[in-house]
């Protein structure tokens, strides 16, 4: 029984070498616009596009079961994964991080949309925050033109952006899992006002929510996209890892070696 793992996170990286030592084949597979991970099994990056998508490139290699563990914003490659299960009719285990919790202490405005934040700065301060940290990922040149006025912007990402920098604007590349001493010395360092963040949840990038606990700074959190939804028949949600590590090995017990 050959699965393939959807990955690019540090859950899947876990429910990896957890499956490993079962001595089936496993494909871990991620974007590969970051850092290639070492597994005890083999990697791909590159998406499946190039093969005519992920049905057919599961078809060709054989794959008889889906986990996908990407990332909550990763809405385009979650529905693939739902929808490659349906139609070749294998199961897809799909984990979701819990969403975060805004706490008692907690300074939080939500968001749907980037074009939401000016009108939102202004609705929700006495005075409008001026010196930002962005940690939302890859950035558009529209997009950081939305902050052009403001008098900092600080943008952390794993990637380079897509935009080009405003004048205003610092860029911080760098990967987690980040401390909340390390946190901490950033946003004072850079005397930081606010933050804006995506809802992505798990405790990896949660310390700069501690952080603005600690400093009294509004967050301003994008909520998650739609859940994409998946075919009862072959799809099962899990919110935890250990949860999808036990489903699959029962299905791994259940199949013979040479399936």
């Amino acid at each position: 029984m050959t699965i393939l793992i959807l990955g690019g996170t540090s859950e899947a990286k876990a429910i990896c070498q957890q499956l490993a030592n079962l001595g089936r084949p496993l494909i871990y597979s991620l974007a590969g616009i970051v850092r290639q991970p070492v597994l005890p099994c083999e990697v791909i990056s590159g998406g499946f596009s190039q093969y005519g998508g992920l049905a057919a490139w599961c078809q060709r290699r054989g794959v008889q079961g889906i986990v996908d563990a990407t990332h909550p914003f990763a809405s385009r490659i979650r529905a693939s994964a739902s929808a490659a299960s349906t139609e070749l009719g294998i199961p897809c285990w799909r984990f979701t991080r819990p969403l975060w919790q805004a706490g008692s202490n907690d300074n939080w405005h939500e968001f749907n949309h980037l074009a939401e934040l000016p009108s939102l700065f202004k609705a929700s301060a006495q005075t409008s925050p001026q010196r930002i940290f962005i940690s939302l990922g890859k950035l558009d040149s529209d997009e950081l033109a939305l902050f052009k006025d403001r008098q900092l912007l600080l943008i952390r990402s794993a990637i380079p952006l897509q935009g080009e920098l405003t004048n205003n604007a610092s860029w911080v590349q760098a990967v987690g899992p980040f401390s909340v001493a390390g946190e901490l010395a950033l946003l004072r360092n850079y005397a930081i006002e606010a933050i804006v963040c995506k809802n992505s949840g798990g405790a990896a990038v949660a310390a700069k929510l501690a952080a603005a606990r600690q400093l009294s700074l509004p967050v301003y959190m994008q909520r998650r996209p739609e859940r994409v939804p998946g075919d009862e028949r072959w799809c099962t949600e899990f919110c935890t890892e250990q949860g999808l590590v036990l489903a699959l090995k029962q299905s791994y017990l259940a199949s013979s070696p040479n399936e």
